[in-house]
Parts: structure tokens; C-alpha cells; sequence
């Protein structure tokens, strides 16, 4: 009971604080919408995996990925609609820590904080949108202080996971699709559970593709995680495009994990640092939008943080804002990080210490 009290003494400290200064971020952000519009309302989708490392994906030809982890997403690599970004990293081993920085303008790179902070919500509100933010995660834990009060700011907010003791699979996410309004503008987030351990927990028996169901064998469950999260993926993508025109979908994963290793982000190895992140653009965005589109299929290559997420989605929705910097945006042509520029771990380890162990 002492700790419950604590945690939700923090949730409304941190609320408050946001709340005292985000109204007058709210005051002085200022969109400028682009020029081009759809030819009728659409759908921009945000997914947030969870432990989730591309180095035990399929789709990144990894030699230590024996199984085929991500069917789907490796069939879409030849789809001239998706971009597969190769070389995304984390900026902490940490839920909170990467999200209250994937999901604002605060990153590793500038001192701002969080409370100081724009959102994609705000910036998606300000663009027109409805804005929606559906999570499997639950909202009273304190470490999720701050993912919770950016879901709550969304024109509507759920979240499945309200019982801690009731499994519920990333799965029912879809079922909040179902609620989207296709005649409106849409901005919809989705948080994954994802990979988070245990690793058993997070898919249905029948996605058990490999593996002992009577054993805890955490490699396999991992893999078998993962191999959800592709089906589940899949299937926002294809409900999105059929009934509330996707326009466009980005996924990225707030960290990775070593699933036979210990959990801790001062000391895991560069495995748990590199995330997956990919893009979908439908063939009218990409008309539309050209420049936008040319910049993240020629930055493809190129490294990245999660950090900095927030400028990624200012560039996919196309406009211009005194809370956007472009040169931080791999959906620009003016993007400058590079390999050598980059860091995570909040900063401390520069990219260039990834040997790819």
C-alpha cells in the first residue's frame, strides 16, 4: 500500500508540473500545414513496440537470427511502400527514459525538459488531427509517469491493460481500430506489451512456434514474441489501409533486450541498443509528398535514435513549426546526424562503439 500511495503521489507531482508548463508550450507552438492535402480523410499511425531488437529479427538478416522472427515484415522489404530502417538504436535501455524523449521534443541532444516539451500529440492536434492513444500498458505503474500524461492529453485515451493480473495480448489493440472514425483525420498511437518479459506472457498458444510451452526457455519465448508482434503488426497495417486510408505507419521499439541476458541499462551489450523502425507510405502520400518521400528512402541507411522520433513525425506530417528543427528529422533532406554523431545511453556511449558483437 506505501508503495501504491508513493507511486500515485508522483503521477499527480509530475502531472501538475507538466501541466503548469505545457499550457504555454500549448500557447506559443505554431503549425504551419502543408499545402498538399489527401483526397479525403485519413490515418497516420504511430506503433510503439516494446523489447523489441532487430538483432534477433529475420528482416535484418542477422547471423545470429536462425528463426524466420518477422515473416511479414521481411516480405515487406521488397515493397516499394516501406522503408526498413537498418541502423536505429535506443537512446536508453529504459521504457520511460526512451519514451519521454521518442515522444517530445526533449532529446540527448538538447537540454530541454520534459515538462518544457511539445508532444506528437500536440504537434498532430495543431496539424488537424483527431488524435487516439490505445496501449496494452498499464497507467499506474510511476515509472510510466510520463508516457501516461502524453497518452492523456490524446482527444481519446485507452488502455487494456488495467488488471494487472488478466494477460491481455497487443492483439486487442486491434480492437480499438475498429473505433476509429473513417471520416475524420486521424493521428493514432499504439503501445505495444510487446517483448517485455516474461517472454511466455506476451503471444497466444497457437503463435508458440518454437519452443517447449511446458519449459521457460527465454531465447525461444523471445523469438516467439517477436514473431507475434510481426503478425500483430500485420494486421493494423492491413485494417488501417482497407477501412480508415492509411496514409502512413511508423513503428519503432522503445529498446531492445538480450532475452538470455540480465536486464540492466548500464550493462547490456549493444544488442539491446539496436532497435527495428520502418515505414509505410501509401502510393498517395508518396505523390503528394515526393520530397518527403525521396529523404527517408535515401536515409534508409543512415543511424539513428529514438530520441528523436518526435522530429521524425513533424517530417512525415509535413509541416513547418517553430517547435521543429528538420536537421533532426530523417523524413528531411537536411537531416545531420550521423554514425559518428550519434550516441545513446542517454548520451554517454557514442554509436561508434558498436563492434555488431
Amino acid at each position: 500500500m506505501f508503495t501504491l500511495n508513493n507511486n500515485v503521489r508522483a503521477y499527480f507531482y509530475a502531472i501538475n508540473q507538466f501541466n503548469a508548463e505545457h499550457q504555454e508550450t500549448l500557447n506559443t507552438l505554431k503549425v504551419t500545414l502543408p499545402k498538399n492535402s489527401f483526397s479525403k480523410p485519413s490515418t497516420v499511425i504511430v506503433v510503439i513496440g516494446e523489447s523489441a531488437s532487430r538483432t534477433f529479427m529475420s528482416a535484418y538478416d542477422n547471423p545470429r537470427t536462425t528463426n524466420d522472427t518477422t515473416p511479414w515484415l521481411r516480405e515487406q522489404k521488397n515493397n516499394p511502400d516501406f522503408i526498413v530502417f537498418k541502423n536505429a538504436y535506443t537512446s536508453r535501455v529504459n521504457t520511460v527514459l526512451s519514451l519521454e524523449r521518442a515522444l517530445t521534443e526533449k532529446n540527448q541532444y538538447n537540454s530541454l525538459e520534459f515538462r518544457q516539451s511539445a508532444t506528437i500529440i500536440d504537434i498532430a492536434k495543431k496539424a488537424g488531427y483527431y488524435t487516439g492513444w490505445y496501449s496494452n500498458q498499464g497507467t499506474t505503474d510511476e515509472a510510466d509517469t510520463p508516457i501516461t500524461i502524453v497518452g492523456k492529453t490524446a482527444d481519446t485515451k485507452k488502455w487494456t491493460n488495467q488488471d494487472l493480473n488478466t494477460l491481455q495480448y497487443d492483439g486487442t489493440l486491434l480492437n480499438y481500430l475498429k473505433e476509429v472514425n473513417p471520416s475524420k483525420n486521424n493521428f493514432i498511437v499504439l503501445h505495444f506489451m510487446g517483448s517485455h518479459d516474461n517472454y511466455q506472457n506476451r503471444y497466444p498458444v497457437k503463435f508458440a512456434k518454437w519452443g517447449d510451452l511446458a519449459k521457460n526457455e527465454p531465447p525461444l519465448d523471445y523469438d516467439n514474441s517477436l514473431y507475434y508482434s510481426d503478425y500483430v503488426l500485420s494486421q493494423i497495417y492491413t485494417y488501417a489501409k482497407e477501412h480508415i486510408n492509411l496514409q502512413a505507419m511508423l513503428y519503432f521499439a522503445d529498446h531492445g533486450t538480450v532475452p538470455n541476458g540480465r536486464r540492466n541499462p548500464d550493462m547490456n551489450p549493444f544488442a539491446a541498443n539496436r532497435i527495428p523502425m520502418f515505414v509505410y507510405l501509401s502510393p498517395e502520400y508518396q505523390a503528394l509528398y515526393p520530397q518527403t518521400t525521396a529523404a527517408l528512402k535515401h536515409n534508409e541507411a543512415k543511424y539513428f535514435t529514438n530520441d528523436l522520433v518526435y522530429d521524425m513525425v513533424c517530417g512525415l506530417l509535413n509541416i513547418q513549426s517553430n517547435r521543429y528543427d528538420e536537421t533532426q528529422s530523417i523524413a528531411s533532406d537536411k537531416y545531420k546526424f550521423t554514425r559518428e554523431t550519434l550516441k545513446t545511453n542517454l548520451g554517454t556511449t557514442p554509436l561508434t562503439d558498436d563492434k555488431g558483437e
